[in-house]
């Protein structure tokens, strides 16, 4: 049985996007509060991943598919010599 909103397991995203209204009768502030939400969640716009980090994520993936002991470190150094330009641990190309 579910006994609040935060059993379901949902984003903050979520709850605010499908629960919260603009209602007159409960204000915003209550509206997160009894939804057990940060009210700053009412305000966040995700920043989309781009391109070319995608595309480091979907290689360090299958580095480490194909190599699960490895390290970041050494997925970093194994990166770093395939796309020929310096990879730092923190998944941030230099351009």
């Amino acid at each position: 049985m579910v006994s609040s909103i935060t059993d379901l397991k949902l984003s903050p995203g979520v709850v605010v996007n499908k629960f919260i209204t603009n209602n007159e009768k409960l204000s915003l502030t209550k509206q997160v509060e009894l939804l057990g939400v940060s009210r700053s969640s009412l305000y966040y716009q995700p920043v989309p991943t781009d391109f070319k980090t995608l595309e480091i994520m979907n290689q360090i993936d299958e580095i480490y598919t194909e190599q699960p002991f490895y390290g970041s470190r050494r997925i970093a150094v194994i990166l770093s010599n395939k796309r020929k330009e310096k990879i730092n641990r923190k998944v941030e190309a230099s351009s």
